[in-house]
């Protein structure tokens, strides 16, 4: 072991760099003997995706400390903010800019959450397949985004390191020598060990073999240095592959010390050997500055030095390092680059707020290098407002050490964080990133920029945009969020690029995305639609389906002209009024609105196609199935059974209780029947169901017995439903919430909270009484009958039926007497009568058939409802005066959307403050409502006062409408 050490001090006169003195330790050499052969076709298209149930290990720590031991020399450089540019698509304003944005060619989901935080998201392209990666597991798809296999990193390694753990996975194409790199770390803090898992594939096809090594990575050369590395970063140049990552201690009285950052040196030409063969190396480590985090760059373009960039947490420069003689006699130099002066970005809040994200502000992602440019970013505070972040991107002449761009691109009032960036072949770049505002959930979005754009970004264009408030810490206090973002371009079409990111998915869930995107326009007419079919799933004859929308773009650098768009195929509809011939210049898009009005009931499939001069778009499905729902036979008991039947539909014969099979629902998402209703006024049977955390109302043929959902309600645990004698439905939660449903459009409101948990209930027929029997577990309880007063939600117990089991559901006939289900599990249940004087319960007799859950009786049949026809559809926008006003404690809010539109609607309170978003979602053209309990955002309830209610929506026609109501809350 030498140290090799630098004292030159240069200034560079006219460029405003200064290159300083570097010291370091190596290069020392070191090696492993051999490594082992693995091959993909021992592993399925699918694996297990874990549920999260602790943190993988993984401790990056973010390091402050000793920053101020690099040379800091006074270098006038532009102050914060000077560089800074808003995203056009946010303040929907362009500046001037040009109209270009990135635009999808692919997107699909790349590998949901596993039992890990954070993800790490990373992704590489080669000639025909895309290797997507997170911490534990890694997938390699097709390019069309199909899955070809998904494998374990544990597993994939098992033969070179038999034990668990591997993390902060990197994975990158190597397009100089057509080779897949994947490297993943692994410590163990009792046996201090830690290594380097090497992966290199035989050839440019990721299926098929691969060579695996594990390279001790607590040895300096040969010699122990007693640390072990974290947090690396993956590059290569047609020499070899740079491993750089920042070791620490192992735990001294439980801490972790941070020691220095090391550099790895891996010719290439013994991994490519095809023989999992001795593996030797260099290492450089101990570097002057303690530089946190270094990065190693991806050299698109061979040169003669290999460049790395380290970022200070905040400061007015960079810091640029190369080496030299890489195969031989490894030299590390470096050199400051000034830029425009930048603070540490501050951790992220979202929609829903809780503990914030974490937003790293070190360079997190690989650099890239082509023909002279180094392409970096990581994350900054806004310059406009600190309490935000946003992306700093330089692009650094490394002939002169000088920016040739150094942009700072954001919004204030959303977070940027955890970009990636990458360039094409033109100079063209790309850039991927997480966002999120206290009025969005964290998404994952997309911008870039032309060669000899001004300065600034296109708009951005959402990958995938959040749905749900994310705070995941396995029981720490960290909210851990990415640590990368990866975006690579495609080898073979090198104006493209693929990026995957991170989004909220759910409540607490992350996924990722992929998504192929283009900066520059194809050649000629070029119309392109991310949807190959339009599914409007199950709709009743004779109705109108929800509206359906198909959006074309031309992403050609000539224009597309559209000579016909049909109006009629077959049961679908188009809603647009086109003028043909139709333009669509570069960038322009095109929203086409279908609807399905069936006539017959069963599947129909009808082919789209557009007449265009672009002779690239393909055919667009429609399809859809139209099904018809009878009313039930007056005076006719009905029942269904759970999943055991299939969800099964019979009659009951009132006198002896034997069960008919009618057929079952056809759906499997229907098959756990809970209960079942008739409409008084109406004659048409519903059912409940329940699906994961959701409870669906369907409608039920009574001739076959199939069934079609209607909508689904975001309420868990509902387990009756039932009509009362006016029409209305009501649906009742085992902890005994009691909700009134509009049976029309699914929107919900709480009216009282029984003091009884609730299994069944009915109303009687001549009183309106609410009758229900309880969900409990208490021996001697179970077979209880109560009324509940449905303005108090106070019960009376009436008796019991004597069976001491629980009564699956009940309802009245004509004459106002009570009958009930009961039985469970395989064994046949039975139909009973119940007296309303003392709740006792006599049998009538065996219904033949198991786990029936559900009961009802036909009191009425009428006609149906009736259709709603195209030409009834809204017209125009509106927001109405929400109903009751003055209310307490919930309020109705009714508005209408013409077309298609993204729609929020937000409360505020006197002070312009947001108090609740009540909507915020893509929703179809038609009439809505929605209803708001005077809870805010944090589910507290808000004092009385005034308020007001706001409707933005964007229509797909590109219209906006914005409109303010006022409403009042007296308790």
């Amino acid at each position: 072991m030498f140290k090799r050490i630098f004292t030159v001090l240069f200034l560079l006169i006219g460029c405003g760099s200064f290159l300083f003195g570097q010291s370091y330790n190596g290069p020392d050499s070191g090696g492993v003997a051999a490594g082992a052969v693995v091959s993909t076709d021992n592993y399925s298209r699918n694996m297990t995706i874990v549920e999260p149930t602790e943190h993988i290990w993984n401790e990056e720590t973010e390091y402050i400390g000793k920053e101020n031991d690099f040379m800091n020399f006074n270098i006038p450089t532009p102050k914060e903010g000077s560089n800074y540019f808003e995203d056009p698509n946010v303040k929907r304003q362009q500046n001037g800019r040009s109209t270009a944005f990135p635009f999808l060619l692919k997107n699909f989901e790349g590998i949901p959450m596993g039992n890990s935080i954070p993800p790490d998201p990373y992704i590489a392209v080669g000639p025909d397949n895309v290797i997507a990666i997170v911490n534990t597991s890694f997938r390699i798809f097709d390019k069309e985004g199909n899955i070809l296999k998904t494998i374990s990193a544990d597993s994939w390694f098992q033969s070179v390191f038999p034990a668990s753990g591997a993390f902060d996975p990197k994975i990158l194409y190597d397009v100089i020598d057509q080779r897949w790199i994947m490297v993943w770390l692994q410590q163990n803090d009792n046996a201090h060990t830690s290594s380097l898992l090497l992966s290199v594939s035989d050839d440019s096809d990721p299926l098929g073999t691969w060579y695996n090594w594990a390279l001790p990575a607590n040895l300096n050369g040969t010699s122990n240095s007693n640390t072990w590395t974290d947090y690396e970063g993956v590059g290569y140049d047609q020499n070899a592959i740079y491993i750089a990552g920042n070791q620490w201690s192992f735990p001294v009285g439980g801490q972790y010390i941070f020691q220095y950052t090391k550099i790895r040196i891996i010719p290439k030409a013994q991994l490519y050997a095809n023989t999992a063969g001795n593996v030797s190396w260099n290492d450089i480590w101990n570097i002057g500055g303690s530089p946190f985090t270094i990065r190693p760059s991806i050299m698109y373009t061979t040169a003669s030095k290999y460049y790395l960039v380290f970022t200070p947490y905040q400061g007015n420069y960079f810091v640029l390092y190369n080496i030299t003689n890489s195969l031989t006699n490894p030299t590390l130099s470096s050199v400051n680059v000034p830029v425009t002066n930048y603070f540490a970005a501050p951790n992220a809040s979202q929609l829903g707020g809780g503990l914030q994200i974490e937003v790293g502000s070190r360079l997190q992602n690989e650099p890239k290098f082509r023909d002279g440019y180094l392409y970096v970013a990581h994350a900054v505070r806004n310059p406009t407002n600190a309490q935000y972040s946003a992306i700093h991107y330089v692009k650094i002449n490394v002939g002169t050490n000088t920016t040739a761009q150094d942009y700072v691109f954001g919004a204030d009032g959303y977070w940027h964080f955890y970009p990636s960036v990458d360039v094409d072949i033109d100079g063209n770049i790309a850039m991927a990133y997480s966002r999120s505002s206290l009025n969005e959930y964290p998404g994952a979005y997309l911008t870039g920029r032309f060669l000899n754009d001004p300065p600034g970004f296109m708009g951005s264009l959402p990958l995938a945009e959040g749905k749900g408030n994310y705070v995941v810490t396995f029981g720490g206090d960290r909210n851990r969020w990415g640590d990368y973002t990866g975006i690579q371009l495609d080898p073979v079409d090198q104006n493209s690029f693929w990026a995957l990111s991170e989004f909220a998915s759910a409540t607490n869930t992350w996924d990722t995305q992929v998504g192929k995107i283009n900066i520059k326009p194809l050649s000629g007419p070029y119309l392109f639609s991310l949807t190959d079919s339009l599914d409007f799933h199950n709709v009743e004859v004779g109705n109108n389906s929800d509206t359906l929308t198909i959006g074309i773009s031309n992403y050609g650098s000539d224009d597309v002209i559209i000579n016909d768009i049909p109006a009629v195929l077959g049961p679908f509809h188009l809603t647009n009024n086109f003028t043909f011939p139709l333009t669509l210049s570069t960038y322009d898009s095109l929203y086409v609105n279908y609807v399905f009005t069936p006539e017959n009931p069963g599947p129909v499939n009808e082919v789209l196609t557009i007449s265009s001069n672009a002779t690239n778009f393909q055919d667009i499905l429609l399809k859809g199935r139209g099904y018809v729902i009878n009313q039930a036979i007056l005076g006719a008991f009905y029942a269904v059974s759970g999943t055991a039947n299939n969800g099964s539909l019979y009659t009951l014969d009132a006198s002896t209780g034997s069960g008919t099979l009618i057929g079952n629902s056809d759906f499997d998402d229907i098959d756990n029947y809970r209960s079942l209703t008739i409409s008084p006024k109406t004659g048409i049977i519903y059912g409940l169901t329940n699906i994961g955390q959701e409870s669906a109302i369907s409608k039920v043929n009574s001739s076959l017995g199939d069934a079609y959902i209607l909508y689904t309600l975001p309420i868990q645990d509902m387990f009756a439903v039932a009509f009362d004698t006016s029409g209305t439905l009501y649906g009742f939660l085992r902890t005994g919430d009691i909700y009134k449903i509009d049976i029309n459009d699914g929107s919900y409101t709480l009216v009282v909270t029984a003091d009884i948990m609730i299994n069944a209930a009915a109303f009687d027929p001549l009183t309106n009484e609410l009758w229900a029997t309880p969900f409990v577990a208490v021996v001697g309880n179970k077979d209880a009958v109560y009324k509940i007063d449905l303005t108090t939600g106070t019960s009376t117990l009436i008796g019991n039926t004597g069976f001491g089991i629980m009564t699956n559901d009940i309802d009245f006939d004509a004459g106002a007497n009570l009958f009930g289900v009961t039985g469970s599990g395989s064994q046949a249940n039975n139909f009973i009568s119940i007296n309303k004087s003392d709740g006792t319960g006599t049998i009538i007799g065996s219904i033949n058939y198991p786990n029936i859950t559900g009961l009802a009786y036909a009191r009425a049949g009428v006609t149906g409802v009736k259709p709603v026809k195209i030409s009834e559809l809204p017209v125009d926008y509106s927001l109405k005066q929400n109903y009751p006003n003055p209310f307490n404690p919930s309020t109705t809010i009714e508005y209408s959307l013409p077309v298609a539109s993204n729609v929020t609607i937000t409360i505020y309170n006197l002070l312009g403050e947001v108090v609740n978003t009540v909507v915020n979602r893509q929703q179809n053209a038609g009439y809505h409502t929605v209803s708001w309990n005077s809870n805010d955002n944090h589910g507290s309830k808000v004092g009385s006062g005034v308020y007001f209610y706001e409707l933005k929506a964007n229509g797909s026609n590109g219209a906006q409408f914005t409109q303010i109501r006022k409403m009042v809350l007296l308790k």
